[in-house]
Order: C-alpha cells, then sequence, then structure tokens
C-alpha cells in the first residue's frame, strides 16, 4: 500500500496512517510477547508517530497558524502549506515539537 500524500488526499492519509498505527502496534505486542522489548519500543514508537500524524490531519487549521510558510515540494509545481508537509514527514524531532500543539486535542 502506497502512502498517499496528505496534500492530495487528506483522509486516505489520514486512514493509511490509522491502518500504520494499527499494524505497528500489533507487530510491538507480537514482539513483546516474545521477549523482544527492544524491538517492540521501537515498533511501538513507529506506531505513535503513526497516530500522531493521522490525529495531525484533522487539526490542520491549528497546525497552519504556526507553519505558516509555503513550501516547495519536490514534483510540485506550486508550493503547498507547510503545516501539511510537517504532517507528512513526521521527523522524530518534528513531532515532538508540534505535539504540544495537539495536546488539547488528544482525549
Amino acid at each position: 500500500m502506497e502512502l498517499p500524500k496528505p496534500w492530495f488526499d487528506i483522509d486516505g492519509y489520514r486512514r493509511t496512517r490509522l491502518l500504520e498505527t494499527r499494524y505497528e502496534a500489533e507487530i510491538a505486542i507480537n514482539m513483546l510477547r516474545e521477549g523482544l522489548v527492544r524491538n517492540a519500543a521501537g515498533k511501538a514508537f513507529q506506531a505513535w508517530k503513526s497516530f500522531l500524524a493521522a490525529i495531525s490531519t484533522g487539526e490542520i487549521n491549528e497546525l497552519s497558524k504556526v507553519y505558516r510558510r509555503r513550501v516547495k515540494v519536490r514534483g510540485l509545481r506550486e508550493r503547498i502549506n507547510e503545516a501539511l508537509y510537517v504532517i507528512a514527514s513526521c521527523q522524530r524531532l518534528g513531532c515532538l515539537k508540534y505535539q504540544r500543539y495537539l495536546a488539547p486535542s488528544i482525549p
């Protein structure tokens, strides 16, 4: 399954990221059962990043207040909203940085 880019299909991106979250979490649980704690921790972190990216799509307006620039993406002629780019890349430090903006919306 190919991950759709959020600037093309935000709903497809959300669905795919939620599926990825589920699969990564299942793998982490299986690894824990087998005693592979370090590997399970890595998979749990991947699941968290996928979940954070998925819920970020619902908070694009809030993130757009913080990430205001328009950025150039390879393969596109026009520039896109930086918030979409941050959601798509979800680098470790980026996730840690923008999760505080999402904290009020997470139950």
